[in-house]
């Protein structure tokens, strides 16, 4: 698993600046979750459609350092997505295995940017 830095000074910086900051960043990030999940869905094994519409984006939720925001895949609607996505010798007509962990991990670059671009533009529109 990837792991993000830098989130902790953002996070602090936020108290500063105020709510608004705080809803900026959260909607950045949550709009930047929606591309990796756009994408992961685009690599998803396509049989019956159930796995490829079962992805989940949660809104985001900050704690005490980071800013978390949680796709899933899966759940009731298709219990057998660990295996789709974990197993690497399974033929998929359409799609490939590692579909979300790849999608994570290629988008990983412009997800931070577009959050970054964003929570500047606001400080640059409230002169912080």
């Amino acid at each position: 698993m990837a792991e993000i830095t830098g989130l902790k000074e953002v996070l602090d910086n936020l108290k500063s600046i105020g709510e608004n900051a705080k809803k900026v960043l959260s909607q950045a990030v949550y709009e930047s979750a929606l591309e990796v999940e756009r994408f992961s869905r685009d690599m998803t094994p396509y049989d019956t459609g159930v796995l490829e519409g079962s992805h989940i984006t949660g809104k985001p939720e900050f704690t005490a350092d980071d800013v978390l925001c949680a796709i899933t895949v899966g759940g009731p609607a298709a219990p057998y997505a660990v295996y789709v996505h974990e197993n690497l010798d399974a033929f998929h007509k359409y799609g490939q295995a590692k579909f979300l962990e790849l999608a994570v991990l290629t988008s990983r670059e412009e997800y931070f940017n577009h959050v970054a671009q964003r929570f500047t533009e606001y400080l640059k529109e409230h002169g912080a």
